[in-house]
């Protein structure tokens, strides 16, 4: 699954941070934890 950063995602869509983690919140995103693998090194 591709993953982008939450300022990237807010650059892509012009929705606020505090919206994007209401969504996160409300199970309509998910959050990809970098430290689990898969992320740049």
């Amino acid at each position: 699954m591709v993953s982008i950063t939450l300022n990237t995602a807010m650059s892509l869509t012009g929705l606020s941070k505090r919206t994007l983690w209401r969504r996160i919140a409300d199970g309509q995103l998910r959050v990809h934890d970098a430290s689990s693998g898969g992320g740049e090194e």
